[in-house]
């Protein structure tokens, strides 16, 4: 168990990573620190929050991507096109538009 003031240490830290928007490395910090005190108070809310949080700002981005994607194909940009809908899918496997897109540019080349 922590004592009381590394415990106010270790939120002190996770805290500044998720300030900073650094969202990916916070939820690698309090991952470790649940392993290493599954107790400790609050931590597994905090880190479905940041998952939450990952997951909008991921889905927010393949979005930018999708639209970015569509504006290169109507000025005839196919390639830069599929390159932009390919990183909306690795950015959110689940991003039906942008993986339908990429189906139909695929269907052409063929």
């Amino acid at each position: 168990m922590f004592s009381l003031q590394y415990a106010g240490e270790i939120r002190k830290f996770l805290n500044l990573f998720y300030q900073q928007n650094k969202i990916e490395e916070a939820i690698q910090e309090f991952e470790q620190t649940l392993n290493f005190d599954p107790e400790y108070e609050g931590v597994s809310e905090r880190l479905e929050t940041l998952r939450q949080n990952l997951r909008e700002a991921k889905k927010k981005q393949a979005d930018e991507y999708y639209q970015k994607g569509l504006k290169s194909y109507n000025e005839g940009n196919l390639e830069q096109a599929t390159d932009f809908w390919k990183k909306a899918v690795e950015l959110c496997p689940e991003h039906d538009e942008a993986k339908r897109a990429l189906e139909r540019v695929q269907s052409y080349e063929q």
